[in-house]
């Protein structure tokens, strides 16, 4: 998040190298790969959801799991799938 607030439109272009294979690299753009990773995550975020659809927990649990400070407000819930420690 703070790597994101801190960007500005000329890091945003800016092109970065990116290992795709043993010898294959591919420039990209700073904003193509932060998309990227974000649509990247919310495809994975949706995969919990639907694997939690098939269970008894409740498939909100997944949409509510934070990082950092987040989790102590979700810890109930964190604790029911296994995911937080007591």
């Amino acid at each position: 998040m703070a790597y994101c607030d801190r960007l500005t439109a000329a890091v945003c272009n800016r092109a970065v190298s990116l290992q795709r294979g043993k010898d294959f690299y591919v420039n990209e753009r700073v904003e193509a790969v932060l998309n990227h990773l974000f649509v990247h995550q919310i495809h994975h975020r949706g995969q919990v959801h639907a694997m939690l659809a098939g269970t008894s927990a409740k498939t909100a649990a997944a949409r509510r799991i934070l990082p950092g400070a987040g989790r102590a407000l979700r810890r109930h819930e964190l604790l029911a799938l296994a995911l937080h420690q007591r």
